[in-house]
């Protein structure tokens, strides 16, 4: 009897080995157990852009709104001067023909700065520029009462370069009006708002290659503190790049390149 009863204890205890939880498959993995990130993709996203001439074109713009590219004398001036003869040549219009998105809206003004501060000129010699500034317009176009993008597609910047706006210090908080006439405070108040108005959107700034030093530091600073991706174009500026001041159908090409490059990597 001692005999069958060590037996049975024998093989209860190798009956619990066996089904250690080592080689369970059932187990669960670990907290610590990494969880692969699923890549972003623009595939069939919506898409809204703010921006000002590079991202132009008659007819896919806000009416009223001053465009670049298009027809001379019809809806814009480039034809003479520019060989974008179609929306296709555009770098915007090549990604989301590429990945079939819904552009919701293109809120992009020719010569309009981010910050309140543009081109001096004779009828506007303090440079005020509030109604055309990038801060303005997504105010209006891109609310999140209005539209829900999927991705916001930003590039901008050129015209507070171009025009001598003031740099300002960077800040993150109770900006004033003066401050919003400078490009720093400027460009963080307004990833600040679209951030807060499209909490899941994906934003991601382009920055075109013409900026100073200062400005690109101050630029990839301000990017990093939102967690915005910011992509730095490069062999844009030149005159074998512009005609008019402004990319050719290959520069536009290389744009659409770049940008679909830095997303998808």
């Amino acid at each position: 009897m001692k005999y069958l009863r060590y037996l049975l204890l024998l093989y209860v205890v190798g009956a619990l080995a066996a089904c250690s939880p080592d080689d369970d498959p059932t187990v669960e993995p670990t907290p610590d157990t990494p969880t692969p990130e699923t890549p972003f993709m623009l595939q069939g996203k919506s898409i809204a852009i703010l921006g000002d001439s590079y991202s132009t074109y008659g007819g896919w713009i806000p009416d009223g709104y001053l465009t670049w590219y298009g027809i001379d004398g019809v809806d814009g001036k480039n034809s003479s001067k520019n060989d974008v003869g179609s929306v296709a040549d555009t770098w915007w219009h090549q990604l989301m023909t590429k990945y079939d998105c819904t552009l919701l809206i293109n809120s992009s003004y020719s010569g309009s700065s981010i910050c309140y501060t543009g081109y001096k000129t004779d009828s506007n010699p303090t440079g005020d520029e509030r109604k055309t500034a990038f801060i303005t317009r997504m105010k209006s176009d891109l609310a999140a009462s209005r539209i829900k993008p999927e991705v916001i597609l930003i590039l901008g910047g050129t015209n507070d370069h171009y025009a001598g706006a003031p740099s300002g210090e960077i800040r993150y908080a109770d900006w004033t009006e003066e401050q919003l006439k400078c490009f720093f405070p400027a460009f963080a108040y307004m990833l600040d708002y679209l951030i807060k108005e499209h909490p899941t959107a994906r934003i991601i700034n382009i920055q075109n290659d013409c900026f100073s030093t200062e400005e690109q530091q101050s630029i990839a600073t301000i990017t990093a503190h939102y967690q915005v991706q910011n992509i730095v174009l490069k062999n844009i500026k030149g005159s074998a790049n512009l005609q008019g001041g402004h990319p050719t159908k290959a520069t536009m090409a290389r744009i659409a390149e770049q940008v679909d490059q830095a997303i998808h990597e």
